[in-house]
């Protein structure tokens, strides 16, 4: 099983976190779905708020790079869906 605090420790080391706001990207590929009460789940929500200082919204992306590696995690009504890839396109 994905373990998220595996993702908070190293979301301070990644080189981009690129913030898409309300319904304007998607995951292209959906790896896993959490629950968005999940306290771990919130206080990674705050951080990457803190890192790209954008105000808190509803179906937002943001997508994370390492490298030549990146990842995307959007934030939904009541999840965290973390993907792959990213369509960046008004839904």
């Amino acid at each position: 099983m994905f373990r998220i605090y595996n993702l908070l420790t190293s979301i301070y080391h990644v080189d981009k976190i690129t913030f898409h706001g309300y319904r304007t990207a998607r995951p292209e590929f959906i790896l896993a779905t959490f629950d968005r009460n999940n306290e771990q789940i919130q206080h990674l929500e705050k951080i990457l708020y803190e890192i790209t200082k954008e105000t808190r919204d509803n179906h937002v992306v943001f997508e994370v790079k390492k490298g030549n590696k990146e990842f995307t995690l959007m934030f939904s009504d009541n999840n965290m869906i973390l993907g792959l890839g990213i369509i960046e396109e008004r839904w």
